[in-house]
């Protein structure tokens, strides 16, 4: 059963070891340094206008946001998903533009060194029905409309699950 943290300093204090790294209930150790993809699961309690990088000013609506991206550099998974659990100190990426704004709920990955965040950046936007807040958003490398996707009400992992293939499905979800 997923549960959902209703403060970050409570998700931060659950995910983090002695070492700096992120821990996973479904793993049950803490998340490596391997090379994976992870979508980010992100509330957003109030509507705002946001500037983000290149892309401009963009509305952003009260609700869930899924944001999909992939972690092959240095420092793997644990690196980029704890950047993401501390607060924003310089503006990089165009998901560092939301994150004031919206807290990290859920993260969502699967460890591997080929990426599959553009299948999955298909299926959120496609199979989900998740809507496009701003296109190019987390995609300016690629051909994907979006990397940044909208929702009602919280998407859920086992949703996700059934929409992919075995090798290609989110298969650790930490919350």
């Amino acid at each position: 059963m997923l549960r959902v943290f209703q403060n970050q300093k409570l998700l931060k204090a659950t995910l983090k070891t002695v070492n700096r790294h992120c821990f996973s209930d479904t793993l049950k150790k803490p998340i490596s340094s391997r090379k994976g993809t992870y979508i980010l699961i992100l509330e957003m309690k109030n509507p705002a206008t946001l500037s983000v990088g290149r892309l401009g000013r963009v509305d952003f609506k009260a609700g869930w946001y899924a944001y999909v991206g992939s972690a092959m550099g240095p420092g793997g998974l644990s690196g980029r998903l704890g950047r993401y659990l501390n607060p924003v100190e310089t503006l990089h990426w165009h998901i560092d533009y939301l994150r004031p704004s919206a807290v990290v709920r859920q993260i969502w990955f699967r460890e591997g060194i080929s990426p599959v965040e553009h299948v999955w950046a298909d299926g959120l936007g496609g199979r989900m029905g998740g809507g496009i807040p701003a296109a190019g958003f987390g995609s300016s490398d690629c051909n994907c409309r979006s990397h940044l996707f909208f929702f009602d009400k919280q998407p859920l992992l086992y949703q996700a699950q059934k929409l992919f293939n075995p090798e290609e499905k989110p298969d650790h979800a930490v919350y």
